[in-house]
């Protein structure tokens, strides 16, 4: 488990339901090699003045706000053309689409945490970057959130999917573990009855 520090942000009128997490987002790489936008542009700051993205189990899937999505969608395009990836028409909500019968490799993407053991990364493999949307049709399962975007990076459920999550809400430390499909485990594998 790699852990990260995480603060509780409130929108609308304070309801419970209403609160998301923010946690310190350090860069992301693509292939290893980090996208060259403003650290800037991913920093969120709450109330308290604490950095960072925010994590969010409603959103379905990531989304990026308008300066870092460009950014990043430009340095994937560039990775998957080495890796020989056939574009299609884009699909609404994402803005870049793949014939599935090319995709053999995906380029890695990765979230550089600030992390309390010092850095860790937050790995989005394959199955967790694209998204099929109709058969033969896969997409990058990131969305452009404007120019209005709340923040810099909006962490989706696609991209939380078969991990486990632990909220250390009184330590305000948020953990998680790599991909269990990885390991070959799902999360009914963790249950005991």
């Amino acid at each position: 488990m790699i852990s990260t520090s995480l603060s509780q942000t409130g929108f609308g009128d304070g309801n419970f339901s209403n609160y998301e997490y923010a946690f310190h987002l350090n860069s992301i790489n693509i292939n290893h090699k980090p996208v060259k936008f403003n650290t800037s542009d991913i920093r969120f700051l709450d109330g308290n003045g604490n950095a960072g993205a925010i994590i969010s189990a409603i959103q379905p899937y990531t989304v990026l706000h308008r300066s870092v999505y460009q950014l990043f969608v430009k340095v994937f395009v560039k990775a998957e053309k080495a890796k020989n990836m056939k574009r299609v028409k884009k699909v609404h909500p994402f803005g870049t689409c793949y014939d599935a019968n090319t995709i053999a490799d995906v380029p890695a993407i990765d979230l550089v945490l600030e992390s309390r053991i010092g850095k860790g990364n937050y790995d989005i493999s394959g199955h967790d970057s694209l998204v099929e949307v109709r058969k033969g049709v896969m997409c990058l399962a990131f969305a452009d959130g404007g120019k209005q975007a709340f923040s810099g990076v909006l962490l989706g459920g696609h991209q939380l999917k078969d991990r486990i999550l632990e909220f250390d809400l009184s330590s305000s430390i948020l953990s998680f573990s790599s991909s269990l499909l990885l390991q070959n485990k799902t999360c009914s594998d963790l249950i005991s009855l």
